[in-house]
Formats: structure tokens, C-alpha cells, sequence
């Protein structure tokens, strides 16, 4: 099973080195200065994200509650924005998955903590 770290990193690489393929054949959104912009910095991040417990720099913790107040923003986004409501949407869903799963490394490293 491939880990969530490189899941991220292979995903924020993606975001960060094809912006226009994901806005505009994914979520069918026409790819402009902002949205590059935007995808791009997400990117970095996940990428960031991804490698950061590789170095003992982000605790699960911190993890789940970066990718739950990002879900949280893209809620928001769509329900405000009918521009970006697709793109959101989409990365509302992403960032819903990647707060699930690292909700179970956090419950996984407890668990190894109380046992090991």
C-alpha cells in the first residue's frame, strides 16, 4: 500500500507542475493567472506537507488540522463562489480524504505509542 505522504507529494507535484491540466480538463474551469496561482500554491503545500513527517517536522496532529481547516475553507468557498464552486467542490472532497487519513495515522501512532 502506498502511504499518504507520497500520495501527497505525488498529488502536490501534479498541482504544481500541471495547473492548467487540472483546471481545465478536471474541473472544466478556464485556467487564468489566479487559478495557476492558486493550484500552484496548493501544490507546494501538499508537497510540503507530504514530506514534512519524512523529517519529524509535522505531528499528526498538526496534519489533520491543516487538511480539516482546508476542507473547511473550500466549503466555504463554494458555497460562496459559483466561479470556483467545481474546483472547491472537487478539493473539498481531496482535502476531506487526506483529514480521514490523517485522522487514522493519528489514531495509528497513539495506539503504537500506548503499545511500543
Amino acid at each position: 500500500m502506498v502511504s499518504e505522504p507520497v500520495v501527497r507529494v505525488v498529488w502536490g507535484a501534479t498541482l504544481t507542475l500541471f495547473p492548467d491540466v487540472l483546471l481545465h480538463r478536471l474541473l472544466r474551469t478556464p485556467p487564468g493567472r489566479t487559478g495557476r496561482t492558486a493550484v500552484r500554491a496548493l501544490g507546494v503545500r501538499h508537497v510540503l506537507q507530504g514530506a514534512a513527517p519524512t523529517r519529524g517536522l509535522l505531528s499528526p496532529a498538526w496534519r489533520t488540522a491543516l487538511d480539516a481547516s482546508h476542507a473547511v475553507s473550500m466549503a466555504g468557498l463554494a458555497l460562496r463562489s459559483e466561479r470556483w464552486r467545481g474546483a472547491a467542490l472537487t478539493d473539498l472532497c481531496v482535502a476531506c480524504a487526506f483529514t480521514l487519513s490523517s485522522v487514522r495515522g493519528a489514531r495509528a501512532g497513539r495506539v503504537g505509542d500506548r503499545h511500543g
